[in-house]
């Protein structure tokens, strides 16, 4: 995770649906963007908010590509259905020293 995050490849996806598992959390990505993924869906109580993943992507172009589509408003889900942009995003940036 340290290494995605110096290399501006993970993103944070915020309000998610609880029920969700980082197996679909992937799915929705590889559905918005064509992009492949490895999301880790942060287990919480079911009354805390906000649910949310963090999303390792292959590269910088891949991430910012996401946080594209999320700023334009939606991700499309497999059955079709429009993932609104009710889903916060955060592209940590690549710190130089």
């Amino acid at each position: 995770m340290q290494t995605a995050h110096e290399q501006g490849t993970l993103v944070l996806l915020q309000n998610l649906d609880p029920a969700y598992t980082s197996a679909q959390v992937e799915v929705i990505v590889w559905h918005g963007i064509k992009e492949s993924c490895t999301a880790k869906m942060i287990q919480r109580t079911a009354n805390s908010s906000p649910h949310y993943a963090l999303v390792i992507l292959k590269t910088r172009e891949a991430a910012q590509k996401i946080v594209r589509e999320l700023d334009e408003g939606c991700l499309l889900l497999s059955n079709g259905r429009a993932e609104r942009s009710h889903i916060n995003f955060t592209l940590f940036p690549t710190q130089h020293y």
